[in-house]
């Protein structure tokens, strides 16, 4: 494995952490009152940060989160699926400021969404992956952004000179930011996958370039970013095929090779044609058998939770192990789809 040279590391993170800043964001309340689960997982939310991101930003809010969560019979902490989402939109700012947000926004299980339209990268996008909510089965993210939304990573060269334990002590805490909450509990959950290394990886190949942009089904499945603005629907043969080909790919892990995004679009290309052998399980969930490649059975069985909502369980057919994951209606397309193509393809996925 080749390691890379330790000062192209010290810039990345010095630009990272040193990036200027201009007049800080505003911070707007649309709604004092705590969303019900419904809302905040259609992308509604009760405060808008649109700007640059830095320390004031990040005082005023808790500031105004702390406002709100007083008011008499609130509902914005320790109430569940119930609280608070939080619209994001702005370029620049500072991002060490941006992960404090982000811890902020998972310790108090705050959603975060990028409305349609809107922009929101460097600083932003680290404040946007904190975005948290506590299912009555655990704390998991809540990050959505709309397809017309524009999402990404980037970062500018710097020359900032740093030491090695605080180059090291960033990448840490970038890594981090916004992985550790409690639940309804108080028991400490570390979220899964809350920022990727395998970001942070394309990240430092690109230092000084266009950066790391959600532009594909595959980007946001990697992120855990759910897609806002899509109607549900009802899948037709081809979309659950395609469906459960996108939960084994999801659930295998495979290591990713080459610039991300682009991943699966071999891959995929390896499931085989034929079209899969359509069943029924006992619990009257939908079930296809289809290969992988030349050979290698595996097992899907999908379970409609909802309009545009499916629990999607994968394995292979030789043990017994099996995987599930919830996807939506869209996950009916290839992962390699872009964004901005979703809308126009629905139509072919659908009955």
């Amino acid at each position: 494995m080749r390691l890379l040279p330790f000062k192209p590391l010290t810039l990345f993170l010095a630009a990272l952490l040193a990036l200027p800043t201009s007049a800080s964001a505003d911070v707007i309340v649309l709604d004092n009152q705590a969303l019900p689960p419904e809302l905040r997982l259609s992308g509604q939310c009760g405060v808008e940060i649109s700007g640059p991101i830095d320390g004031d930003t990040v005082a005023r809010f808790k500031d105004t989160f702390r406002d709100l969560a007083a008011q008499p019979d609130a509902a914005f902490e320790a109430a569940g699926e119930w609280g608070l989402n939080v619209c994001l939109a702005g370029e620049g700012g500072d991002n060490a400021a941006a992960v404090d947000l982000a811890n902020f926004f998972a310790d108090r299980k705050i959603g975060t969404v990028v409305g349609p339209g809107q922009t929101c990268t460097g600083p932003c996008a680290l404040a946007f992956m904190g975005g948290t909510i506590d299912y009555p089965t655990g704390v998991g993210p809540l990050r959505a952004m709309s397809p017309s939304s524009v999402l990404g990573f980037s970062l500018d060269a710097g020359e900032t000179e740093q030491s090695s334990a605080t180059a090291y002590r960033a990448l840490y805490e970038i890594l981090t930011a916004g992985s550790i909450s409690r639940d309804r509990n108080g028991a400490v959950h570390s979220v899964h996958r809350r920022f990727p290394i395998e970001v942070t990886l394309e990240l430092l190949r690109n230092t000084g370039g266009p950066g790391f942009f959600i532009d594909t089904l595959h980007k946001a499945a990697l992120l855990d970013i759910a897609l806002i603005g899509v109607p549900g629907a009802s899948l037709n043969a081809q979309g659950l095929a395609t469906l459960c080909e996108t939960a084994y790919l999801l659930n295998s892990e495979m290591p990713l090779a080459g610039p991300v995004g682009r991943l699966l679009e071999g891959i995929g290309q390896e499931i085989s044609p034929v079209e899969p052998v359509l069943g029924q399980n006992a619990f009257g969930a939908t079930t296809f058998n289809f290969s992988w490649g030349a050979m290698h059975p595996i097992d899907c069985s999908v379970l409609p939770l909802d309009p545009g909502t499916y629990l999607v369980s994968t394995g292979d057919i030789s043990s017994d192990d099996a995987r599930s994951r919830v996807l939506k209606a869209y996950n009916g397309l290839p992962l390699s789809t872009g964004l901005a193509e979703v809308g126009a393809l629905m139509d072919t996925i659908t009955q």
